[in-house]
């Protein structure tokens, strides 16, 4: 059952995620034709400014979805109540305090946005809107929360599709019609509200079990609540300076302009990323459940390392992909060249990508077992290593060495995560997880030599064809390159024989499925 769930969660988030992709695209097209480009670094810095603000949710979405798992695995819908009416009244303070944060931050935009074209009419625009929009989840959307650990997300999926659709297609016809920005981006605020609503009233009638209780400040501490919140507050701001830093810091030193290049690059891998999570998401709420399954525990190693190698089977065509594929689709994408960032963002931002996705599911280990304090250190130093070497190397290295300082702090929250998994969850094996991670990071880096060069040339002698020729080569190369090396190198050992086995499995059932309809 937990496999058919997961299955069920992934086949909706991956045809709702390619519709949306495609649409994005075109949408991102018409905006930079027909709005200011500096519009879009507004936009991208608002963005990691409420990033900042996040920290005030002190990790209590997390900390509620830990308890959520151990309560669920013992059958107790008493005790679920009582958690989601915690997870509904924390998050209704949290609304309130950031409320109040963003009026306090109004005066000082100015200390961010210092170039002296600043529109800031539209930046205050940006600003309230992204305030109503933030301010809409943490009032409405706690729901979803069972959804997930219930590994029923993709009900959730199938509402906000229809709300993603319905900002693509307003988007599309703003753009084309009518680029007024206010509606562009106040279309997003509008589904953003209406989604959430269309959960509510789906969660009244899925959970009716499941009633709001009065809770009291004393039922948090009751409950250990307080000292978990406590231990994960730090990881919640070392996230999120990681997260925001990078847009601020260059918006300062390297202006607005190239912040709006950037949001193009991250318009991709954002949604690129938002597709692999909706299919990761129902692997993540599984992991959850086998944590806390006691007679799970005898097959637990074999699924960690099988999850782990399909983390880097992902981590590894997504450098390679990005490497060889982001300047040609920005080439055929965008008006002219000047939307393509040097070649050293590239190589940075793809080794971030594979820092981030290569130890993805070990995250979700990482995540459900608790005990916050115990990587505390690492976030920490991940987001001062990424505050210090940003402004230090931005001065020497430029775009580049803000990304390079990005790489080195991911690290670091990636060392945090491992002592925690080996040392609560699989003890005796990190010599054997470092070994690992250092043959695929050789692996990884031949691949990526190999797949620089090969584009290179194809770059080169294709020109005369057009971009889309060469970018449908180099599309060639990252799709069979690493993943070629990898199946020939990995799918043969003992790290490969959980996914084996679940290959296996369901090509049985398709196999099933069709010979019944016969």
């Amino acid at each position: 059952m937990r496999s058919k769930k997961t299955l069920i969660n992934s086949a909706y988030s991956l045809g709702a995620y390619i519709i949306l992709f495609l649409l994005t695209l075109a949408t991102r097209r018409l905006f930079v034709t027909n709005f200011d480009e500096n519009l879009l670094g507004y936009a991208g810095v608002v963005e990691n400014i409420f990033g900042l603000l996040a920290v005030t949710e002190m990790g209590v979405g997390s900390v509620i979805t830990y308890h959520l798992y151990q309560e669920l695995g013992e059958g107790s819908r008493e005790r679920v109540s009582l958690y989601m009416s915690l997870y509904r009244k924390a998050y209704q303070c949290i609304g309130f305090v950031i409320s109040v944060f963003a009026v306090v931050l109004l005066p000082f935009l100015p200390l961010v946005f210092r170039d002296g074209t600043t529109d800031w009419r539209a930046v205050y625009v940006i600003y309230c809107l992204q305030v109503a929009n933030t301010l809409s989840t943490y009032f409405l959307s706690f729901r979803r929360i069972l959804y997930t650990t219930e590994q029923r997300g993709y009900i959730c999926t199938r509402i906000d599709l229809a709300g993603n659709l319905f900002v693509i297609f307003s988007r599309l016809a703003i753009a084309a019609w009518w680029p007024n920005y206010f509606a562009y981006y106040g279309v997003t605020t509008l589904a953003a509200i209406a989604c959430n609503l269309a959960v509510a009233v789906r969660y009244r009638r899925d959970y009716p079990d499941i009633v709001n209780r009065r809770v009291t400040w004393q039922d948090f501490k009751d409950l250990g609540m307080l000292h978990d919140v406590k231990t994960y507050i730090v990881h919640r701001l070392s996230n999120a300076l990681y997260g925001s830093v990078d847009n601020i810091v260059i918006s300062s030193l390297l202006g607005t302009a190239v912040v709006s290049r950037m949001t193009n690059y991250s318009t991709i891998s954002t949604k690129i990323t938002d597709l692999y999570n909706k299919v990761l998401d129902g692997f993540a709420a599984g992991i959850g459940n086998l944590v806390y399954d006691k007679e799970a525990r005898s097959r637990s190693e074999k699924i960690f390392w099988g999850l782990d190698l399909f983390s880097y089977f992902i981590a590894s065509f997504t450098a390679v992909a990005y490497l060889c594929l982001l300047q040609p689709f920005i080439h055929v994408w965008m008006p002219n060249d000047s939307w393509l960032l040097p070649m050293s963002y590239v190589v940075f931002f793809s080794l971030n990508e594979y820092v981030g996705w290569n130890h993805r599911m070990l995250g979700s280990f990482r995540g459900v077992l608790g005990k916050f304090e115990l990587d505390m250190g690492f976030m920490v130093a991940s987001a001062l290593t990424n505050v210090v070497l940003s402004f230090v190397l931005v001065w020497q290295f430029g775009l580049g060495g803000v990304v390079a300082a990005t790489v080195a702090a991911h690290c670091l929250m990636w060392f945090g995560r491992v002592r925690v998994v080996f040392g609560e969850y699989l003890p005796g094996l990190l010599g054997v997880y470092v070994r690992k991670q250092l043959l695929r990071t050789a692996v990884l880096a031949g691949e990526m030599l190999a797949a620089a060069a090969l584009c290179s040339q194809i770059n080169a002698r294709f020109t005369a064809f057009g971009g889309l020729a060469a970018l449908v080569l180099d599309g060639c190369v990252a799709m069979v390159l690493p993943n070629a090396v990898n199946a020939v190198l990995f799918l043969p050992t003992s790290d490969a024989v959980w996914l084996r086995e679940k290959a296996a499995g369901m090509l049985g059932a398709v196999r099933a499925r069709f010979q019944k309809e016969e």
